[in-house]
């Protein structure tokens, strides 16, 4: 998914670039709201990477939502359902198995609509035949078991035609299926470009992003790294450190994107207005690098080819961004930089950390250039560390979650038999290990509220712990299942108790990380026993002025029957 829409290039060669993805709201017809609960991790599956990761591979615990990547629209508004795959009879059936496993494994299946290149069609789609395109997006969604249509409308965009797709689609998805949800990428921004003309963000994003549930800023190369006036060599995914000459991170874009925007009055401070918790950040599976012969590039914070285009590769000169995602700049994806034998295990001991940053990345000033970035000897990537410190920014901050562009290229295989430099592997998983300790809180389960209700009778109850994902919908009470289970946050639930036989119980719930287990915190109590009836007879005698009565408790079976008790 690349970042090439309403792309601006400002005084110093640095470009804001805006694509979006749609998702839908909760209710028909009325603007999303901000989702103040868990963290989502979403991870981007590509059908034309399907070898680098066999569905049947991947690691769930790692994920809240996977996007498959991806149907396209065709001018008539019917749907490319080929996935990348060579022979288009078996895009349907890896979509159709991606939804299936995630299904089983509690994560949410997204369809992916569009990509780089395919905003004319969809523009000529929606304007031939809007009513079709919807009705078949909607059709599509539901055939094949998704949860959700993701909209990667990257160029050729009109924004008010934008929002009313964005408003007729959530409406009709809304129709078939009342749980679906949407999300909604957008380009990092470089705040450079409000200095000469603002706003920083184009308001057309703030009037799609009012349909939308989450919206996830494309934080990775090439909107990252640019080269030419001005620009210093950069990190592929920098939490923070912006500045005039490396002017885009995380936070910052973040930042821009929650400033206020007054639609209705067409007034815009420079952001979008977009509630922090309905924001995430993006993260690249694969690693970059600048090559060329001059300058030579070691390091955050050189001076770039100044007066060269960015990605100019045609000057022996320049400097150019290298690696990147697996179908770019020749590719290089974390699935062969992390292996055995691969980049990383080669130059490990020029493994630095950028405080400026939070980053990781290889300085290989005095060491041979890496051979697979085309001789880089700056090369930026993402590692445990700095994936984790994404997740405690994002935790700590109320941000919404995170999208991993592409999933397919953080699986390290240990099948990597094409290259003899490459080795057996014993964790695989490692990097989808690191966004579950970094996004996905430890789960349990510690109070219920009320603690009992009657046996054999419902009760509706609040769970409270921590690490409540958004697909946390599995809840037991002593292996019974739970109904009406609602998500409130990461660290409530309301569900209602089933009925069963007095006792007290476990309480369950089932998250993306396994089980949170509550012992003994839910009793069913017995009903009291009916009251004893007993009968009060006078005795034949006074005792002075005293009475004496003679009691039978309980009454005897015999006289219950005689008197019809």
């Amino acid at each position: 998914m690349s970042e090439s829409i309403g792309c601006f290039e400002n005084r110093i060669g640095s470009i804001l670039c805006i694509a979006v993805i749609v998702a839908i709201a909760a209710g028909i017809g009325t603007p999303a709201s901000a989702n103040s609960g868990p963290k989502w991790v979403e991870g981007y599956y590509a059908g034309y990477d399907s070898t680098l990761l066999p569905p049947e591979d991947i690691d769930w615990n790692g994920l809240t939502q996977i996007v498959m990547g991806a149907a396209k629209a065709k001018p008539d508004g019917s749907i490319d359902t080929s996935f990348y795959q060579e022979d288009p009879a078996a895009g349907p059936v890896l979509a159709t198995t991606i939804s299936k496993y995630a299904r089983e494994n509690n994560t949410r299946p997204i369809l992916m609509f569009g990509g780089a290149g395919d905003g004319a069609d969809i523009a000529a789609a929606y304007q031939n035949n809007p009513t079709g395109l919807i009705a078949n997006l909607t059709t599509t969604m539901k055939k094949y078991g998704y949860g959700g249509i993701d909209l990667d409308w990257e160029d050729s965009i009109d924004y008010a035609q934008f929002a009313s797709f964005a408003r007729d689609l959530r409406t009709s998805v809304k129709a078939a299926d009342s749980d679906a949800i949407l999300t909604m990428p957008v380009g990092c921004v470089n705040p450079n470009y409000a200095s000469w003309n603002p706003p920083v963000v184009d308001p057309g994003i703030a009037n799609v992003a009012q349909y939308v549930d989450q919206v996830n800023i494309m934080s990775y190369s090439p909107g990252t790294q640019q080269l030419g006036y001005g620009w210093w060599s950069w990190f592929n995914s920098p939490l923070t450190g912006e500045k005039v000459h490396t002017p885009v991170s995380i936070q910052n874009s973040l930042f821009w994107y929650n400033q206020s925007v007054d639609i209705v009055n067409n007034v815009n401070q420079g952001g979008a207005g977009i509630p922090d918790s309905k924001l995430g950040m993006g993260i690249g599976f694969y690693a970059t690098g600048y090559a060329g012969n001059f300058p030579t590039i070691t390091g955050p914070d050189d001076l770039t080819a100044g007066d060269t285009e960015a990605y100019n590769d045609n000057n022996a000169a320049t400097d150019i961004p290298v690696g990147g995602d697996h179908n770019a700049y020749g590719g290089a994806p974390l699935s062969d930089f992390f292996a055995p034998g691969g980049d990383f295990a080669i130059n490990q001991t020029y493994l630095t950390w950028s405080t400026e940053a939070d980053e990781p990345y290889l300085a290989l000033s005095n060491a041979d250039p890496d051979p697979e970035l085309y001789g880089a000897q700056f090369i930026s990537f993402e590692n445990p560390r700095s994936i984790i410190e994404k997740g405690n920014f994002t935790i700590d901050n109320g941000y919404g979650g995170v999208i991993i562009w592409t999933i397919n290229e953080g699986y390290i295989s240990a099948d990597k038999t094409s290259n003899p430099r490459f080795g057996s592997v014993s964790d695989p998983n490692f990097l989808f290990e690191a966004l579950q300790n970094g996004f996905i809180p430890p789960q349990s389960v510690t109070q219920v509220t009320p603690q009992s209700g009657p046996a054999n009778s419902i009760t509706n109850v609040t769970i409270t712990g921590t690490g409540f994902s958004p697909g946390a919908t599995g809840v037991t009470f002593g292996g019974i299942q739970a109904t009406n289970v609602t998500v409130l946050s990461e660290t409530q639930i309301n569900a209602t108790a089933p009925a069963q036989a007095a006792g007290t119980v476990d309480v369950v719930v089932s998250t993306h990380s396994g089980f949170a287990t509550g012992p003994k915190l839910y009793t069913y109590t017995a009903a009291p026993a009916p009251a004893s009836i007993c009968l009060r007879f006078k005795a034949p005698y006074n005792i002075g002025n005293t009475a004496y009565y003679y009691w039978v408790c309980p009454i005897p079976p015999w006289v219950k029957q005689h008197l019809s008790l």
